[in-house]
């Protein structure tokens, strides 16, 4: 027996293109998730090393011009509008314990605030293993985005993401900035 067959291919086709494009979005959802996370792990590390390899201490005109890169490292993503970077130089104190001496902040985010501590403070909760002796420097970078689905916006939610990285000053302690510019303070 023969049957007629003309139709199924299409009937088939109906029945699994949608689960198919489905899964090519839900791929293309996760991919550009992945890729948030790894730019925003790359922001803050490329942060915190161009600063902490200012020669002769940090100005706030040089402090300026690498948050004017932050857009450059993070592309695609828009991190002025959808993000915030703080950097902030933390200092080992005899009886003080860790200080964050300055403390400096770009991008839109403003209600997130930086998760070691504040400029001044000295209870800090320094990333990592980091411990800093007497009179030891770190540099530490906090990125943040605010990721929103592009694909699937109404049926997952936008998430804040978080990095954070950390390099000791090359040549010399950064312990204050050298104003000679505006600061972009938090």
């Amino acid at each position: 027996m023969h049957h007629n067959q003309k139709g199924s291919i299409l009937i088939e086709t109906a029945l699994v293109l949608p689960v198919l494009l489905l899964l090519l979005a839900g791929a293309v959802e996760m991919g550009r998730f992945m890729l948030a996370n790894q730019k925003l792990s790359s922001l803050a590390s490329s942060m915190a090393d161009m600063v902490s390899q200012a020669e002769d201490g940090i100005t706030e005109n040089e402090i300026a011009q690498i948050f004017a890169a932050m857009n450059h490292v993070s592309k695609p993503f828009d991190m002025n509008q959808q993000g915030r970077v703080i950097l902030s130089g933390a200092i080992g104190t005899a009886n003080q314990g860790n200080k964050i001496n300055w403390q400096r902040c770009e991008g839109a985010l403003i209600g997130l605030m930086s998760e070691i501590g504040n400029e001044g403070e000295t209870q800090l909760a320094l990333p990592g293993s980091l411990s800093l002796g007497e009179g030891d420097m770190a540099i530490i970078a906090e990125a943040y985005f605010h990721y929103e689905p592009l694909i699937f916006a109404g049926f997952i939610d936008a998430v804040d993401l978080r990095s954070s990285a950390s390099f000791r000053p090359r040549f010399g302690a950064m312990d204050q900035i050298t104003p000679d510019g505006l600061p972009q303070s938090c």
